[in-house]
């Protein structure tokens, strides 16, 4: 394993679990501190909405108790009777001035100003420019106003102009100032505290967020790691299967993966060396040959007889093994797609046996085909097809002994065709069975100087027969022989052609 492996992760995986603690993060920020945000300053704006009501009616009442006070003593005022001092509008501003920092201005009916709280234009009309709504009120109505008053720094103050009624006439004004800063700075110091809340209440939330984030990202950064190290190389690592849900599954999956490719190594390499071995020694052979020729030839005159046949016999099976490499290779790619056109079963089943009648008698083994529907019929490739059962007949008679049997025969079943090459040979072991279709994969024990198999011959035939929509299966038991049955989709049957002789069996040849 490099030493990389156990690095800072800095691969894709890493860059995915920075993503998701990141987008955890954020997300619940976003989820829960931005309400609160928003409803902070939303409830700061009601809140001084609210306030600046509050204040406007406690003034608006104050003012029109003020009026109701001072009003018989501007109506005695305005007839030339002796006003009431105590609650004149000297006294009431007086008063006034000792209990709130509000400004009261009291005028009488003719718009002259007849006392202050601050003492500031006394005996003067009213200026609507710095007491603005006072001549709106001596009308009879009630108004109030929100500005920034030169009387109070320019400060934004609140004003409110009643009028004094008394006995059905309005006998002048009432004026209640009061500035807003006192009411501004209530209301910045509540927003501050909200805000303070919310940030400390986001923090909470954060750190919450980054350790509940910690239990998901730490197993995928943990799978990460894993991978790193399978990928390197290290196929016998598994990893530990704990955590989340989610997160088992996916390490069962990853281990399972591995497991396969461990498989799967382990296979090919074997079989590369069994591949080599098997391209080596027909080659061995034939250099051998051809150096006992170049140098015994011309004075051993049957020496070419004996050992040019023998050459060609290991060329033929050189050519075979990389035909074989190649055909998988090309199936295997995708690159392949079949010509599917109906064929007469029949007809292909008689030309593997005719081909191969004569090898069977050689090695005196029966091998016939029994296809009772002459025009039972498939979609297929013939030449493919043809390979299929080419090879499944040549693996049936490597391994079937003198006097055995290889029975080719096809039936029709709910719209599928079923294809059978049922031999009486040696069989082979149950445990052997589930890799059979396994490129690169022999049964040891079946090994001769006779089979020589390269372990390519049915993974070329399981591809073809998957590549014409159909599946096979193998049946066996060691010492009764072993079955392929073939399934594939039915077709209209084709113009049938003459039925091929028998093909010779070994009694008829003796």
């Amino acid at each position: 394993m490099r030493d990389d492996a156990s690095s800072a992760p800095k691969g894709p995986m890493f860059g995915l679990t920075r993503s998701i603690r990141r987008r955890m993060i954020t997300g619940s920020l976003l989820i829960l501190a931005l309400p609160l945000l928003v409803f902070t300053l939303a409830a700061s704006s009601v809140l001084w909405r609210f306030y600046l009501q509050q204040l406007e009616a406690d003034i608006a009442a104050q003012a029109l108790l003020m009026a109701d006070t001072v009003a018989p003593s501007l109506a005695a005022a305005r007839t030339g009777s002796l006003p009431d001092d105590a609650f004149g509008p000297e006294a009431i501003a007086s008063r006034w001035r000792r209990r709130s920092d509000a400004r009261v201005t009291i005028a009488d009916a003719r718009g002259v100003v007849r006392a202050s709280s601050v003492g500031e234009g006394v005996g003067v009309p009213i200026d609507d420019s710095r007491r603005p709504g006072m001549r709106a009120a001596l009308g009879g109505r009630s108004n109030a106003t929100v500005w920034r008053s030169p009387n109070f720094a320019h400060e934004d103050t609140m004003y409110v102009n009643v009028p004094a009624w008394y006995g059905g006439q309005v006998t002048g004004v009432v004026r209640v100032a009061h500035t807003l800063t006192t009411l501004r700075q209530r209301v910045s110091r509540l927003r501050q505290t909200l805000l303070a809340a919310v940030l400390l209440y986001t923090l909470a939330i954060g750190v919450c967020t980054v350790a509940f984030a910690a239990t998901i990202v730490r197993p995928a950064e943990r799978l990460q790691r894993d991978a790193e190290r399978i990928a390197a190389g290290d196929l016998s690592h598994r990893v530990e299967v704990r955590g989340p849900e989610e997160i088992t599954q996916l390490a069962r999956t990853l281990n399972h993966m591995t497991s396969r490719l461990e498989v799967l190594e382990g296979l090919r390499r074997r079989h590369v060396s069994d591949v080599s071995h098997e391209l080596r020694t027909p080659l061995t052979a034939i250099r051998s040959m051809a150096e006992t020729i170049l140098k015994y030839g011309d004075s051993d005159a049957g020496l070419r007889e004996r050992y040019l046949p023998r050459i060609l016999t290991q060329t033929d099976r050189l050519a075979r093994m990389v035909t074989q490499l190649l055909d998988l290779a090309q199936i295997e790619s995708g690159h392949y797609v079949p010509s599917l056109t109906p064929l007469n079963l029949a007809e292909v089943l008689d030309e593997v046996a005719l081909t191969n009648a004569a090898r069977a008698a050689e090695l005196g083994v029966t091998l016939e085909a029994r296809v009772s529907d002459r025009a039972l019929a498939v979609r297929g490739d013939r030449d493919r097809l043809v390979q299929v059962f080419m090879n499944l007949v040549d693996n049936a008679l490597r391994y079937t002994p003198r006097g055995g049997s290889v029975t080719l025969s096809a039936v029709s079943t709910r719209g599928h065709v079923e294809i059978t090459v049922a031999d009486t040979g040696q069989g082979v072991p149950p445990e052997h069975l589930p890799h059979l279709f396994d490129r690169f994969y022999r049964v040891e024990t079946a090994r001769s100087p006779l089979a020589g198999g390269t372990g390519l011959g049915l993974a070329i035939v399981r591809q073809i027969v998957e590549s014409h929509g159909g599946r096979i299966k193998v049946t066996s038991a060691c010492g009764q022989g072993t079955l392929f049955l073939i399934e594939l989709p039915g077709a209209s049957p084709p113009p049938l052609a003459p039925r091929a002789s028998n093909p010779p069996t070994p009694e008829s040849k003796e």
